[in-house]
């Protein structure tokens, strides 16, 4: 697909307005949402060209929520509002698929330590449809404390790759 964007500030608007050009031959059923800034639909997929900030303060907020939520109910609950059903998360040694994947593995994390607590250690950002998270874990009585990084791909405004990143220890 051909996207050429160009900036163009109109005085008494604002903000600057960006027009995209969608090559038609190459992307005939591409059109942009209005009333939904930096978005675009390709067929049936929505496309974020960047996170604004309140999409990504939801989901900081969110995703540490679930995974520092011992509840599972309300667990799912929360996950069905970032993470689309079939999420893919990512971890070396390892591919879970499913939020109810996911949720069975917070659920073994408790099992196996119930001080397990995620932290983040700095604002989310973004580029484009995706995010960063930097984060800690502290686990134990005694807290011994890992860190490391999610990234997160969205589509259709939920999260729909997940890949976690520990630093060694």
């Amino acid at each position: 697909m051909y996207i050429r964007s160009t900036s163009l500030t109109v005085s008494n608007w604002q903000q600057p307005v960006i027009f995209i050009d969608i090559h038609q031959r190459l992307a005939p059923k591409a059109r942009l949402t209005f009333g939904q800034q930096n978005r675009i639909v390709l067929g049936n997929k929505l496309i974020s060209l960047s996170m604004d900030a309140q999409s990504m303060h939801t989901l900081q907020q969110t995703h540490t929520a679930v995974w520092n939520e011992k509840d599972r109910t309300t667990r799912d609950a929360l996950m069905q509002t970032i993470y689309a059903d079939d999420i893919k998360m990512y971890d070396k040694d390892f591919i879970l698929t499913g939020t109810t994947a996911v949720s069975d593995f917070i659920d073994k994390l408790f099992a196996g330590d119930a001080n397990f607590t995620f932290s983040p250690t700095k604002p989310m950002e973004s580029t484009q449809h995706g995010a960063r998270l930097y984060w800690d874990i502290r686990t134990g009585p005694q807290p011994n404390v890992l860190t490391g990084m999610d990234f997160f791909v969205v589509e259709n405004e939920k999260v729909a790759h997940l890949y976690v990143f520990m630093d060694a220890q």
